[in-house]
């Protein structure tokens, strides 16, 4: 691995800890264990599938050669499971 690449990875750590640091302070005070371990999986997926880096000019994810293409929204939407409410029964239809 180059000086050049460690750097950027090193960078990369350093923004993405910061960046959950400040979402932790603003948002999962409040917020029961599974919602938050949902809202980091989907933060985490999107951050390395969904959007395309500057430095990289691809995602981080296609950069390791784990994705071929860029993920949308919509794929990754479709990726998540159906919701459950403990307390309301399901409707039949």
């Amino acid at each position: 691995m180059t000086g050049v690449a460690k750097n950027a990875i090193q960078k990369l750590t350093r923004e993405l800890g910061e960046a959950v640091m400040q979402y932790q302070d603003n948002v999962l005070r409040n917020l029961k264990c599974e919602r938050v371990q949902y809202s980091l999986g989907i933060t985490f997926f999107c951050h390395n599938f969904v959007r395309i880096h500057q430095t990289l000019r691809m995602t981080p994810a296609m950069k390791a050669g784990v994705a071929n293409h860029k993920w949308s929204i919509e794929e990754m939407v479709d990726l998540l499971p159906e919701p459950t409410h403990p307390n309301r029964e399901k409707k039949s239809n």
